[in-house]
């Protein structure tokens, strides 16, 4: 038995139900089976352009609430273009469970209603099953607007909710849990949920993974997806949500149910809709549904009630009763007109939580720039940095609590950082800072009722950190305003008992300061070997600095220093800092605990023994030099004393510190000219380089080692450069520790060291420094490239992890083709290898291979490599591979190829310096082509001046008169330009260029010939800018042109010559470094063409032919790898005839198109490199076509636009503008009577209908 259910007229919806009821229960007498079902898809079908009014490919509906077999749709199948006027546009499977294979295609299909490809639902209260296969695609699905992602071409029928459709690709009302698994959706849109829709009727999970959403749009809520409430909850693991665009809420995602999101990525997604404009727009939708007669209550009326959608959100929207857990995803450039640029709750919403997540360059028109959270908002960063950068809102470009009373929790793990730059408003609410991570804000904390810093934690203040409100702080953790300014900070109660590190400003006697005007409990302590001082005083005499207004501070018992100014804690209270000034601070060493800060050099006769068990010297500024006075003692530091040395450089001592069992601190500090050792020690040493440099140089040994051992620590960026020995009389380890980025440079003797490479990078000034020690390698890179090849013979290596060895190769060695090679009497690889990280060809093969033994058998099966495609010599690009049978490389270069940094010369040529010729050209013609945009009568008129009228036959009845044309007249002009492009080099790659500058000139007037011609003359001159790019190379150009032009013209004929000439400089940057040359350019061109006048010259077409002759030369010069470029000139010749169709309105507006074919010729380049003559680069042929406009305004001002597309050899756009105006007086008018020559009453003039 089959019962359907259509539009059953006097029959109520209530009256259907409890028919439903009746069969639904004697169905599950009967308990009907299925055979196969006849709708079943085979793998690899087609269906396309069918159209139904349900189900426009396959309708699987027995009726409303009649069980449908299962529908089975296999592998590789595909529906495009399938058409319902109902619900699924491609499928409908009403009461059915339904399985589509992998890599199924859904396009172009469109439903009014429900599932623009698929509508999954179900009538009789059941849960049915839709298991869809991994690698499906749904591109441009949804309503019959689905082709218009643009929300301002929306037809007005579309807006006002005519086509209420929802799930543009997917329309699931039924089920259990629906898994997405590497789907792509683009261009998908609907009413709602431009690609997914769940209605209140599914109760399973919907979990997406490895998904992309591209470009899908809704005209309400869930540009990407829209989730009902009865759901169990949404997760996505591993999407991109790009471009998608909800008019009111969740331009990404809008959810009702809980929504667990991570490693995802949201980026450009937009909420665009105002707030008047939502409730406009849902009013409109409610007027619809309740009075249209077309609805059948398949649309959800609840969800057209704007306060319940919601507003904002650019990515995703957290609706009523939902909550959100986001970790370890992006947010970038998301955009709300309204609030939330990134994510924005609902008044109801339950929670947000975000962990190891970051956001930048969201923006919200209102408030939230990144996150508008009406809840409680925790941010976590456990496994990596957070950081909110370049959000952009009114209020809390980062945060903003839109309810008070409301708390935002930071909770930092403790190597992890989390960072703000826009600005978050508490709006009454509070923060707290918890774990034991680094918080920085560099922005305006506002609207705050309380700030705690939990202890353990850590808060930075940016140079930009400001706070209003007047909270109540708790600080008991440790708080860093540290940031180069004075900060005066404004709270109501304070609490202490964490550290405060503050700037103080000692010239103006001023320091960080707390204004409290509440109550104050507990103190802050003050670590005095952390203030940073931001400047010295001049004063002889003491000085007092408040830092508070209340008793607030605890200074730490160590006696502090600056410059000539002692820190008396005996005279400092809890809001006062006193500065006691001395004569010399090395004037004798303190016995005290003691932090010295120099901001200046010093001069000493002598240091001596440190007495302290704790003595640190540092500079204030960043660096600072401690000089002897004729070979002065240096520092001597015996048992249970300390000295610390931070950016101190230490010149000229006999010995710059005596080490006797002492403890040594050196961050960055150097040592030059000591006439014994630089440091003489007893006990281990670290010298440390981290984010700046430490240099030993001129000493007679850099160290002296007895019974000790050595750690040389670079990292973050830091130097260490041994230029002098290690001396030792024993045997000691010498370990090079630190990080990738950081370096030690050894170009001395380090003796008799056992060395281990430990995570840093060993540049090898000589290899002998290292032959014959004992090596052991447990990170980190020998970097051997100096100059030469060399072979480095070590006692023996040890690998406990793999390490990396960078080396040169040389092809023109005094007996063969030679690179760095490594051997040691003794190996232990323990299962690591040498991975060869970095090949420099310090010349070229006069062979087109190479091989070049390496390894010998001992090593050649340890090691590997990762430069497995290509090296660069100065010129050649070499293919490069590694043979463990043989141990050695092969270098190839036998397909010629070229390192791609050699041509930026022929690069500049043609870009820079042929492409401004060309451009110059046009500019010197722009004159012309303004005047012939004019009708012939105009122009004739012009040459009538104050002479008799012109009558015509009645269409311009004119004299000319008192009109003074600008265009025939002396005067002068200014045309900025820009152009960007790519072009496809014949020969060579593809190259960004971006050209820029402006023109400027004076014109003569227009002078009269003999034979009724008209001539003007004009020179020029400009300013010419460029930028190329391509292949790791940038090139910029910046020069001038001078010039000077002719402008013929008789009747509609016209003609043009111009001669210029200019000047480059190039500054180019590539792999070897900056290099720069220069380039002298000429040329000279002409331009013809004749204007085809309709309609008494309101329409003109013109044909025209611009040809052109240019000379380009780069002078030589040698590049950045020492290779001599040379060139000869280019001298190329450019061939561009062409069509303009020109109409004169009659309201002075002169607007054209215009388009033109170009080619050149005899534009091949030629350079060499060393003598080897590198590809010739030359410009295809390409089409440019465009629109400008010009018009007149009064007697003297003209100004103009255009904008061209390039395609073929050139590919981009080409924009100009400018003006001219008229100089000089406008000529008197000649009246006429009755006597005079011309009897004929003057008619007014009229020219081309400018009136």
């Amino acid at each position: 038995m089959v019962i359907v259910f259509g539009k059953m007229k006097g029959i109520t919806m209530k009256k259907k139900l409890l028919l439903a009821a009746v069969i639904t229960t004697a169905m599950s007498v009967c308990s009907p089976t299925f055979a196969a079902n006849p709708l079943d898809v085979p793998d690899g079908k087609v269906i396309q352009n069918q159209s139904a009014e349900q189900g426009g490919a396959i309708n699987n509906a027995l009726g409303e609430f009649v069980p449908s077999p299962a529908l089975t749709v296999g592998s590789n199948v595909q529906f495009l273009n399938n058409t319902a006027i109902g619900k699924g546009g491609a499928i409908q499977n009403l009461n059915a469970d339904i399985t589509i294979g992998d890599n199924a295609k859904f396009v172009g299909n469109n439903a009014i209603w429900h599932g623009g490809a698929i509508a999954h639902w179900a009538a009789d209260g059941k849960n049915y099953n839709f298991t869809l296969g991994k690698g499906a695609e749904f591109t441009r699905n949804g309503s019959i607007e689905a082709f218009k992602y643009d929300p301002s071409q929306w037809s007005e029928d579309f807006i006002l909710g005519k086509f209420t459709g929802t799930g543009g690709a997917i329309d699931y009302e039924s089920g259990n849990d629906l898994n997405i698994l590497q789907a792509l959706f683009n261009s998908n849109q609907a009413f709602e949920g431009g690609a997914i829709t769940t209605s209140k009727f599914s109760t399973g999970n919907i979990n997406i993974s490895d998904t992309t959403f591209n470009l899908n749009a809704t005209a309400s809520a869930g540009g990407a997806i829209a989730i009902q409430n009865n759901v169990g909850a949404l997760g996505i693991e591993g999407s991109t949500f790009k471009g998608n665009n909800a008019y009111a809420s969740g331009g990404a995602i809008w959810s009702f149910a809980d929504v667990n999101i991570s490693n995802s990525t949201f980026d450009g997604n937009e909420a665009t809709g105002t707030a008047a404009q939502v409730a406009d727009r849902y009013s409109d939708v409610n007027d619809f549904v309740s009075s249209s007669p077309e609805y059948d209550g398949g649309f959800d009326t609840d969800l057209t009630e704007s306060d319940r959608v919601g507003l904002g959100g650019g990515a995703l929207y957290i609706a009523e009763n939902a909550s959100a857990t986001i970790d370890s995803s992006t947010f970038s450039n998301n955009f709300s007109q309204t609030v939330g640029g990134a994510i924005a709750t609902h008044t109801g919403a339950k929670s947000l939580s975000i962990t190891d997540s970051s956001f930048s360059n969201n923006t919200a028109v209102g408030n939230g720039g990144a996150i508008h959270s009406t809840v409680d908002l925790s941010i976590k960063a456990e496994n990596k940095d957070v950081s909110f950068t370049g959000n952009e809102a009114a209020k809390g470009a980062d945060i903003y609590l839109a309810n008070s009373g409301k708390t935002l929790t930071l909770d930092v793990a403790s190597d992890k950082t989390m960072s703000f730059d826009g600005g978050i408003d508490l709006n009454k609410g509070n923060m707290v800072i918890t774990n034991a991570g680094n918080v920085l804000v560099n922005a305006a904390i506002e609207n705050a009722a309380s700030i705690n810093l939990s202890s353990d934690s850590s808060l930075k203040l940016g140079q930009n950190f400001s706070l209003s409100g007047t909270p109540d702080v708790t600080i008991a953790g440790a708080l860093n305003s540290q940031n180069g300014k004075i900060d005066t900070i404004n709270v109501n109660n304070f609490t202490g008992g964490g550290s405060w590190d503050l700037d103080v400003d000692l010239a103006n006697e001023k320091a960080d300061y707390f204004n409290i005007s509440g109550n104050a409990n507990e103190q802050l302590s003050i670590d005095v070997d952390k203030i940073a001082f931001l400047s010295s005083s001049d004063k002889e005499d003491d000085l007092k600095i408040d830092v508070s207004n209340k008793e607030i501070l605890n200074l730490l018992d160590k006696d502090l220093y600056v410059d000539e100014f002692k820190l008396d804690n005996t005279l400092s209270n809890g809001q006062t800092l006193v500065f006691h000034y001395v004569s010399n601070p090395f004037e004798e060493m303190p016995t005290d605990d003691t932090v010295l800060n120099i901001t200046k050099d010093y001069t000493v006769d002598r240091l001596g023994e440190v007495q302290a068990s704790d003595y640190v010297v540092q500079s204030a500024t960043g660096s600072a030099i401690v000089a002897a006075n004729k070979q002065a003692t240096g520092f001597v530091v015996g048992t249970d004393k300390g000295l610390t040395l931070n950016n101190i450089t230490m010149d000229g001592f006999t010995n710059g510190i005596t080490n006797n069992g002492g403890k040594l601190k050196l961050m960055n500090a150097s040592f030059k000219n000591s006439s014994g050792a630089a440091i003489v020690t007893d006990s281990d040493l670290t010298i440390t380089a981290d984010k700046g440099t430490s240099t030993f140089e001129g000493n007679t040994n850099a160290v002296e080692l007895t019974n000790a051992n050595l750690t040389l620590d670079a990292k973050n960026n830091g130097a260490i450069n041994l230029n002098d020995s290690i001396k030792s009389n024993d045997k000691y380890t010498l370990t090079l520790a630190g990080n990738e980025s950081g370096s030690v440079n050894i170009n001395n003797s380090i003796g008799n060291a056992s060395v281990v490479l430990d995570g840093t990078n060993l540049k090898l000034g000589d290899v002998a420094y290292l032959n014959g020690l004992d090596f052991t390698g447990n990170s980190g890179t020998i970097d051997m490239r100096n100059g030469a090849t060399e072979h480095l013979n070590l006692g023996s290596l040890t690998l406990n992890n793999n390490i990396n060895l960078a080396v040169n190769v040389d092809f023109l060695g005094s007996d063969k083709a030679s690179m760095d090679t490594i051997s040691a009497g003794k190996y232990e690889f323990n299962g690591h290898n040498i991975n060869i990280s970095n090949i420099t060809l310090l010349n070229d093969s006069t062979e087109k291979v190479t091989e070049i033994p390496f390894a010998n058998d001992d090593l050649k099966g340890n090691i590997s490599t990762n430069v497995t495609k290509t090296a660069y010599s100065p010129i050649y690009e070499y293919g490069v591979s590694y043979d463990a049978a043989t141990g050695a490389f092969t270098f190839d270069r036998s397909e010629n190829k070229f390192n791609s940094s050699i041509l930026v010369a022929p690069v500049a040529a043609q870009l820079g310096g042929y492409f401004t010729q060309l451009n110059s050209y046009d500019q010197a013609f722009m004159n012309m082509d303004m005047k012939m945009l004019m009708p012939r009568k105009e122009r004739e008129a012009l040459k009538m001046l104050n002479k008799y009228a012109y009558s015509g036959d009645g269409t311009y009845p004119m004299v000319y008169s008192p009109l003074y044309n600008a265009e025939a007249k002396k005067g002068g002009w200014f045309r900025p330009y820009a152009s960007f492009e790519n072009v496809g080099l014949r020969n060579g790659s593809r190259v960004s260029n971006v050209m820029y500058g402006s023109f400027f000139g004076a014109d003569s007037n227009t002078y009269e010939l003999k034979n009724g011609a008209e001539i003007q003359y004009s020179v020029y001159a400009g300013y010419n800018g460029s930028h190329q790019a391509y292949q790791g190379n940038s090139l910029y150009q910046n020069g001038g042109t001078l010039g000077a032009s002719a402008l013929l013209n008789k009747g509609n004929f016209f003609t043009a010559l111009t001669a210029n000439a200019g000047a480059n400089i190039v500054d180019a940057s590539t792999m070897f470094g900056s290099e720069d040359f220069a380039m002298l350019m000429a040329g000279v061109a002409s331009e013809t063409g004749y204007n085809w006048e309709l309609k008494e010259g309101k329409f003109i077409v013109q044909p025209n032919v611009l040809l052109s002759y240019s000379f380009v030369n780069a002078f030589d010069y040698t590049n950045a790898a020492g290779v001599k470029v040379n060139a000869d000139p280019l001298h190329a010749i450019h061939f561009a005839p062409g069509v303009k169709f020109i109409a004169n309105l009659k309201n002075g507006w002169q607007p054209y198109a215009a388009i033109n074919m170009a080619w050149n010729f005899m534009d091949d380049t030629h350079f060499k490199a060393n003598d080897v003559s590198l590809p010739e680069l030359s410009v295809k042929p390409y089409i440019q076509y465009g629109v400008g406009v010009q018009k007149r305004w009064g007697d003297r001002f003209t100004g103009f636009g255009q904008a061209m597309i390039r395609n073929g050899g050139r590919n981009g756009l080409a924009l100009s503008f400018g003006f001219r105006f008229a100089l000089g007086k406008a000529p008197e008018h000649t009246s006429y009577t009755a006597s005079s020559e011309i009897k004929q009453k003057p008619t007014e003039i009229r020219l081309s209908g400018r009136q």
